[in-house]
């Protein structure tokens, strides 16, 4: 008498929950730093593949393209005091070079209002892109249909104005071929983290897909499907098939960036949102009138 039995899911432990809250949202957080430093590195191995430098020891990581396509910044940690001098800093180097200048702020920049200060020194908010994360467990791998290859790319040099990349599209503008080079020299130069995948049907080249492994995060890049088969499955069988030789590699999780029109995509094959990074960029004609020092 006097006693009640409760039903297990009518209990609450709040300090348990509250610890168990607090876990999750640190592992996500170390996730989407980790995703952030491979897009990095990312960007740094396809400036580096063509011809331009890295430099990591600003308080961000500042990438020089040296033919006019576009130079970058990324994880920026700067103070409030010195920021204006490190971004002029950039800027003044890629004035020589004719190119435009991305910045990536994540939700760790700092400071706060680095956004806001971007903008302040002439940079254009253009995007902003969540952050989609995928911890690869319960990932599970169908079998190919019939006609369906996937193949590890160890060359591009079946790719032209015929027959296009499935991402980079027809091999025709100097803009494409320096993408399609600097591929083929990650290919070449980075074979242990550095994966190019490509589905074909029937031999025909259809969904491509890269893949940059670091510190077990696996990056997701390039996702495209040459436009006559597009909205039938492929990319997300090549995704699928991806991810599963990144598991295999040693990943323990993969992320990426979407653009609206994907996120279904994304979220059909296990990604889920959990940060976001801003796209700003200072152009090539307000590069042109900048004045060194």
């Amino acid at each position: 008498p006097g006693l009640r039995f409760l039903h297990p899911g009518s209990v609450s432990f709040p300090r348990a929950e509250a610890r168990m809250q607090t876990e999750f949202e640190m592992a996500d957080r170390q996730l989407t730093l980790a995703y952030e430093a491979n897009l990095a590195e990312w960007w740094q191995a396809h400036i580096l593949a063509s011809g331009g430098t890295a430099d990591c020891t600003r308080g961000l990581d500042w990438s020089l393209d040296k033919h006019g396509g576009g130079s970058s910044m990324h994880r920026i940690r700067l103070d409030e005091a010195g920021f204006d001098a490190v971004i002029d800093r950039c800027l003044d180097e890629a004035v020589p070079h004719g190119s435009a200048v991305w910045a990536y702020v994540s939700q760790h920049a700092t400071p706060e209002d680095a956004i806001q200060r971007l903008r302040a020194m002439g940079f254009h908010h253009n995007k902003r892109f969540d952050v989609f994360i995928h911890r690869l467990d319960g990932l599970e791998v169908p079998a190919l249909r019939a006609g369906v290859t996937i193949e590890r790319l160890t060359g591009l040099d079946r790719f032209s104005k015929q027959v296009p990349h499935p991402y980079v599209g027809a091999v025709t503008t100097p803009a494409r071929k320096q993408a399609i080079a600097a591929e083929q020299s990650l290919i070449q130069s980075r074979p242990d983290d550095f994966f190019s995948w490509l589905l074909c049907i029937d031999g025909v080249p259809v969904s491509s897909v890269t893949v940059l492994i670091t510190d077990g995060m696996a990056g997701i890049y390039n996702v495209g499907t040459v436009e006559a088969a597009r909205g039938q499955g492929h990319a997300g069988t090549l995704l699928t098939y991806a991810l599963g030789q990144a598991r295999q590699a040693g990943a323990t999780a993969a992320g990426l960036i979407a653009v609206a029109r994907a996120e279904a995509l994304y979220e059909r094959v296990g990604f889920r949102p959990e940060g976001w990074i801003s796209w700003l960029y200072y152009s090539k004609t307000r590069m042109a009138k900048r004045v060194v020092g």
